[in-house]
């Protein structure tokens, strides 16, 4: 009998292992914590291949923008089951990421080819619809989207009527904020701005307006329809004007933006907006000199701007000339002395360049002073007092963490503190947070740098 169960339980060892890594992966998952989760499901790999954890993978390769690994792992769990759709989904996300819009619309409507039900591809193709100004096509699926329960289509559904159908965009609004979704605030606000709508106004107000709705919701494409709606109707619609050449240049379309910007010049020659924005475009095409005459000549029409000095300071800091940089990050602080953000902006140019640390460690100490509860400036000023060799620096990151849970940057920042006390347990627990968090990787790869290091050193 020992024998016969000892049997039993040897043979149930890989499954159970299999379950358990799997459920400790989504654990990790789900909290965020992917190092640990990434080594959970390469393990449940290793006992046994299957789609789950390739899946897994790749949505937390995806999630960290690790497009290229992301890939493999969709790529896999595809050749495993080619009707796979969180795969098909994963590999039409990837596309997009990359900005191969192509590619995801047809990663996205094959798996609509497996199950016309399917709400996200539904949605991701409304989206994607929305991007290229397809507003029927884009309606259609985001339509879709939301009689099959998806709560973001909803939202974006309303916006998307709004531009004809006030009434109906607000019932559908409505519904996302009785709903209480993340999207419940953002809802409430449009229903507020569309209420204020009355109907008394010209329709060319109105679309300038919806025109400004759409862009402070990062919808360029509408906002470059109503924006052109509003100028075509009302040639004195001068704000629109300007804000419909901004549209255009973050759409890519630079001449046909600096042809509106030089017009909305000509017709408001005194809008410090049109030189703001046409200095914008001429830094991006890599003009600086030209950016900051006009960046000057923004500021001669509003010299109280702190954003245009700002401006100043990051071209300046672009063509390496940190002297001209600090001084004209200290004016744009100056003007907006109650402005936390001025202050971040101010410590981050003199600590990520390790220029004048003195000044960063004042810019940063004002910013949490003016907003004791930002994660962004207790980083900064625990980020200068560990520069400075200060004894305060762990604490000041400690509650940035607490602050800003979610920031690879604090987490990587603590990390060094915790390694420069000898505290080798929690730096190597902070560069994991700030390897799992970090979106970009510039942290990630830092952090995998100091975790080497401290391998080596407590060999």
């Amino acid at each position: 009998m020992a024998v016969s169960v000892a049997f039993v339980v040897a043979a149930l060892q890989g499954p159970v292992r299999l379950a358990w890594l799997l459920h400790q992966g989504a654990y990790f998952e789900a909290n965020k914590e992917y190092t640990r989760a990434i080594a959970a499901y390469e393990q449940a790999l290793e006992l046994r291949p299957q789609i789950t954890s390739h899946l897994r993978l790749g949505e937390i390769y995806l999630a960290q923008g690790r497009y290229e690994l992301a890939e493999e792992e969709f790529q896999e769990a595809y050749r495993l089951d080619p009707r796979e759709e969180e795969a098909l989904l994963g590999l039409g996300s990837v596309a997009a990421a990359r900005g191969d819009e192509e590619e995801a619309i047809e990663r996205w409507m094959e798996v609509l080819a497996l199950d016309e039900t399917n709400a996200e591809a539904h949605y991701r193709l409304g989206r994607a619809h929305i991007g290229r100004s397809q507003w029927s096509s884009a309606q259609e699926e985001l339509e879709k989207a939301a009689r099959c329960g998806e709560g973001e289509a909803r939202f974006y559904l309303g916006l998307l009527l709004a531009r004809e159908d006030r009434e109906l965009a607000t019932l559908h609004l409505e519904e996302v904020v009785e709903r209480e979704s993340a999207l419940a605030e953002g809802a409430a606000e449009v229903i507020s701005i569309l209420e204020g709508l009355t109907g008394a106004e010209d329709e060319a107000s109105v679309a300038a307006k919806l025109g400004h709705m759409y862009l402070g919701r990062e919808l360029p494409t509408l906002a470059q329809e109503q924006l052109s709606k509003a100028v075509s109707l009302d040639p004195e619609q001068h704000l629109a004007r300007s804000y419909l050449g901004y549209v255009l240049w973050s759409l890519g379309e630079y001449e046909e933006a600096r042809g509106v910007l030089r017009e909305a010049l000509r017709l408001d020659p005194h809008s410090p907006l049109n030189y703001y924005f046409l200095a914008l475009l001429h830094r991006s095409k890599g003009y600086s000199e030209v950016a900051l005459l006009e960046f000057q000549k923004a500021l001669r029409l509003d010299p109280d701007n702190a954003a245009i000095c700002a401006e100043i300071a990051a071209t300046h800091l672009e063509e390496r000339d940190y002297a001209a940089a600090r001084e004209w990050f200290r004016m744009a602080a100056e003007r907006a002395s109650q402005d936390p953000n001025f202050y971040l902006l101010r410590a981050e140019f003199h600590l990520e360049h390790l220029l004048w640390l003195e000044d960063g460690l004042a810019a940063a100490q004002t910013a949490v002073a003016l907003d004791p509860q930002s994660g962004v400036a207790y980083d900064l000023l625990g980020w200068a007092q560990y520069l400075l060799r200060r004894p305060e620096a762990r604490a000041s990151l400690e509650i940035a963490v607490a602050l800003d849970p979610e920031s690879a940057r604090a987490h990587y920042h603590l990390g060094l503190a915790y390694a420069q006390e000898g505290l080798n347990d929690m730096a190597r627990w902070a560069y994991e947070r700030a390897i799992d968090l970090d979106t970009e990787g510039f942290y990630r790869e830092r952090a995998q740098k100091a975790l080497k290091e401290l391998a080596g050193a407590g060999k």
